[in-house]
């Protein structure tokens, strides 16, 4: 990717593309909250702000009850051993912000980093198949837990680029008509790939279908992408291949009208990979682009991608869904004489110790 756009954050390029391509979102620049940036960075303790901890007090919610107190998680002598005071680690002004902005979008956001998405924190969020946020406390759990975004904000941050914290209004969503859309080192459209490549979607079969799926992206990047990059001063002729990079639209299906998700590098193909030759064939005036979607579920199977999106939960937590799958078969065998308690899960997880070792 053009390591000149890669520069920019997602607040330029919203400010760029203008709101009419973009969805509604707060962009919060991480440079003026340098606590959050220690409390992202700080190895990975879960341990929430102290402003998030005493709300939770005085209003608890049973999906971070675990998190407000001293527990198994982290500990005071894991902070004493690392040199951090936790406890100590705050930023109520971003976490007025982000309570605004969640009351400015009616009600729910969508928290992301400049590059990447908290899929992998879904685990521990009450919506975490949409990672729909509905209080200041979601997400900051959801960004804190997620590999994803706080690797990217640490790589940013380290290269001296810009970083933000972003909550975007929550929107519902459809999967299958997100898509990412390859642009070449000379500036042309080349490809356009179904992003979700765990699912076949039937629908998107039809060759009409499709055509309108190409229109949508072509008219998005002709309209926009392309006219930002030229404002921008970016002259994307005639320079090399790093200088090539991809973007994420969502096409709305009553207008076919497409809206900007992000931007990216061009080495994640998706359904081009081992095909780059081919898409950068479609790199030549007139041509029209490339598009690749998922034509039947044993293309699921050659793509090797499991049938469900996995939502990064830890093996700690497989493993005890597997215990009380267990304690709850052994209770249907014996009519009830097993309990599932926290007793019989202790029980159930050291006689598997003893069957492992």
């Amino acid at each position: 990717m053009n390591p000149e756009l890669r520069s920019r954050g997602h607040g330029f390029w919203s400010a760029a593309l203008g709101e009419g391509s973009c969805l509604k979102a707060k962009v919060i620049d991480l440079r003026e909250h340098a606590e959050f940036v220690r409390w992202i960075t700080d190895g990975g303790s879960l341990r929430m702000p102290r402003t998030i901890v005493e709300r939770e007090k005085q209003n608890p919610t049973n999906s971070y009850d675990c998190y407000t107190g001293e527990d198994d998680w982290h500990t005071p002598d894991a902070d004493q051993a690392d040199g951090t005071d936790t406890d100590e680690l705050d930023f109520p002004e971003l976490i007025r912000e982000v309570d605004e902005a969640i009351a400015e979008y009616e009600g729910a956001v969508f928290p992301m980093s400049d590059e990447k998405t908290p899929f992998d924190a879904a685990w521990c969020i009450a919506n975490g198949e949409t990672n729909e946020c509905q209080c200041a406390a979601e997400v900051f759990m959801a960004i804190k837990a997620s590999a994803l975004t706080t690797t990217d904000w640490e790589a940013r941050l380290a290269a001296g680029r810009p970083a933000h914290l972003i909550l975007r209004k929550w929107y519902h969503i459809e999967p299958s008509m997100c898509f990412r859309c390859y642009v070449s080192e000379h500036g042309r459209l080349v490809g356009v790939s179904q992003k979700r490549l765990s699912e076949f979607y039937p629908f998107l079969a039809p060759e009409g279908v499709q055509t309108k799926v190409l229109e949508a992206a072509q008219r998005v990047f002709d309209t926009t992408i392309a006219k930002a990059v030229a404002e921008a001063g970016f002259d994307e002729k005639a320079r090399g291949s790093e200088h090539r990079y991809s973007f994420d639209i969502y096409i709305v299906k009553k207008t076919n009208k497409a809206k900007v998700l992000g931007f990216h590098d061009w080495e994640n193909l998706l359904l081009f990979s081992g095909d780059e030759a081919e898409l950068l064939s479609r790199d030549a005036d007139g041509c029209t682009p490339l598009l690749r979607v998922i034509e039947s579920r044993d293309e699921i199977v050659e793509c090797g991608v499991a049938s469900s999106l996995k939502a990064g939960v830890p093996e700690e937590l497989k493993t005890f869904k597997h215990l009380v799958s267990a304690a709850e078969s052994l209770d249907n065998r014996t009519g009830g004489a097993v309990q599932s308690s926290v007793d019989d899960m202790i029980r159930l997880m050291m006689q598997q110790d003893g069957q492992e070792s």
